[in-house]
């Protein structure tokens, strides 16, 4: 217990790119034969993109609408970024066959990854084949999207990442894709604490506002250059070809008209058909999710969620 704290206090002051540039340098991964984290955009299929923001704020909604671009594939919530890179970290020593074994095995145990249907196998012929000077976590990610994007999306040409948990991997992310962009979905606080609490993913409403709170403050540490595009819940379902075209301009993808349907791929994307809490992107485009906590909750309840959040209400 005294020596986790130790690293934990190590890391906050030297952070996660320090840390592991030293790891590497004292601990070599594949005998010297690749490097660990040392990213290089030319070297991957296309620039990747991260939906990030609060749970509950409209993210599975525009991963369908994405998904229904003909170019474009974003696969179920990737939930073990962090264990990844810990993962090629701490087994980077072996020959790459035996370390590509050992990943497989690790990739297939983690929380969800039954729900991206792929074939590991080709996943394995693919990174055997990767060149010496090409073999990187990276590439290992680069591949593993894109073989989920040609199996359920055959003339995608670019991929994207859709896990609320990774707005609190800032540092990790741009650590293996420096070049990344960042799409925030952002909804008002209010509505995120009570869809929260009424899909069963917090205790209490409260729990909501504070989770909604903590993601937003990690979520700001993104606005970093012009690799940042904020969408905003409500003009989404408000006025999504608006919306819509603002997101393809900003991944350099033509807007294509059928993303407004995106009802017709919820059945393809996995993790939406096994929770029930993503049931409603299955559904036509409404706005009934724009202030349904103050339609819904009592004037006490409202103001307690209120003063959590540090908003004025107006009236």
């Amino acid at each position: 217990m005294f020596l986790k704290k130790i690293k934990a206090s190590i890391t906050r002051v030297l952070g996660v790119r320090k840390i592991l540039t030293i790891s590497h340098y004292l601990n070599p991964p594949f005998s010297g034969k690749a490097p660990l984290l040392n990213s290089q955009a030319s070297r991957l299929s296309c620039t990747p993109f991260y939906i990030i923001g609060a749970g509950r704020s409209g993210s599975t909604l525009l991963r369908a609408m994405l998904c229904s671009h003909a170019h474009i594939a974003i696969p179920p919530e990737f939930y073990a970024l962090r264990e990844t890179i810990r993962f090629y970290h701490k087994n980077a020593n072996q020959s790459w066959p035996m370390f590509i074994e050992q990943f497989l095995s690790f990739l297939n145990q983690t929380e969800d990854f039954d729900t991206w249907q792929i074939d590991l196998q080709q996943l394995k012929t693919k990174l055997l084949k990767l060149k010496n000077t090409e073999r990187g976590l990276d590439s290992i990610l680069d591949q593993l999207y894109l073989l989920y994007g040609k199996t359920h999306f055959p003339t995608m040409i670019r991929w994207g990442d859709k896990t609320p948990l990774n707005t609190k991997n800032e540092d990790w992310i741009r650590l293996i894709f420096p070049e990344a962009k960042f799409i925030y979905m952002h909804r008002d606080g209010r509505d995120v604490a009570l869809s929260l609490y009424k899909a069963g993913l917090v205790k209490n409403i409260e729990a909501g506002a504070k989770k909604w709170l903590n993601y937003t403050k990690y979520g700001r540490r993104f606005q970093k250059g012009n690799n940042f595009l904020e969408v905003q819940y409500e003009n989404l379902v408000t006025n999504p070809e608006i919306e819509l075209r603002r997101v393809c301009t900003f991944l350099e993808v033509p807007f294509e008209e059928k993303m407004l349907y995106f009802n017709e791929v919820f059945h393809k994307m996995g993790d939406t058909v096994k929770h029930a809490h993503h049931a409603a992107v299955g559904k036509s485009l409404n706005t009934d999710g724009i202030g349904r906590a103050k339609r819904e909750l009592s004037s006490e309840t409202l103001q307690k969620l209120e003063k959590i959040l540090k908003v004025k209400p107006k009236h």
